[in-house]
């Protein structure tokens, strides 16, 4: 069975023109090392394929 995507199953800006596409005090919010979310990153894909790291396939 295919999935097909319908229009409401997006978002687009010009849907909501008074929302801010980015948090105007986004320098203030918390931030992670590159690293960390590299890492992270890796993790979930590799548990999606049975993995413990997705770096661990061959």
């Amino acid at each position: 069975m295919q999935a097909t995507l319908k229009k409401e199953d997006f978002r687009s800006f010009t849907d909501f023109p008074n929302e801010a596409l980015i948090d105007p005090d986004w320098a203030s919010k918390p931030t992670r090392l590159w690293n960390d979310v590299y890492n992270d990153l890796c993790k979930d894909l590799g548990e999606h394929y049975g993995l413990n790291d997705i770096r661990e396939a061959k």
